[in-house]
């Protein structure tokens, strides 16, 4: 299996990688994936929604915590935009998903599921927040960035939570 392995590797060395877009929007479709079983046992299973929804918030506040630090300082040193651009818009979201997740936390530490309209704003906002980030932001960024610098926002995204890349269980 050496060659293959060396294959691989060598593989991982081509132009295309590593490639944001690529790397965060996986990262979107695990939160969605976190989401949604919380959602199914919020009214069934109370103990078994606070683990899950502690692993979203978990991996939810580590994403944007890498985009605020690695990704939108990058993005603005790169355009020029330290004005209130995209990146303002896209920090106030953050704030707003933030605000979500405290909300639920408080009903969910009180013993209570997660109120049904917090959960479904934060889902609508993650939505709205993620496909302009997945078809304005990262694509932007892979095309600006040299493979370096891609690479070091990919490393920052590693980088923000220990572990936390392997998916989680279904």
């Amino acid at each position: 299996g050496g060659w293959l392995r060396m294959t691989a590797m060598s593989q991982s060395f081509g132009a295309p990688e590593p490639n944001i877009t690529e790397r965060f929007g996986h990262d979107h479709t695990r939160l969605d994936d976190l989401l949604q079983r919380f959602e199914r046992l919020n009214g069934s299973d109370l103990a078994a929604a606070r683990l899950v929804f502690a692993e979203f918030k978990a991996a939810l506040e580590r994403h944007m915590g890498c985009e605020e630090e690695v990704l939108f300082p990058m993005f603005e040193a790169r355009t020029g935009m330290d004005d209130p651009g995209s990146t303002a818009v896209m920090r106030g979201e953050h704030h707003r998903l933030k605000n979500y997740l405290d909300q639920i936390q408080v009903a969910l530490v009180q013993q209570w599921p997660a109120p049904i309209l917090d959960v479904l704003a934060l889902e609508d906002l993650l939505m709205q927040h993620s496909q302009t980030e997945e078809t304005v932001l990262y694509p932007a960024l892979d095309s600006m960035l040299g493979s370096a610098e891609r690479a070091r926002a990919v490393a920052g995204m590693e980088l923000f939570g220990e572990g936390d890349a392997i998916p989680a269980p279904a």
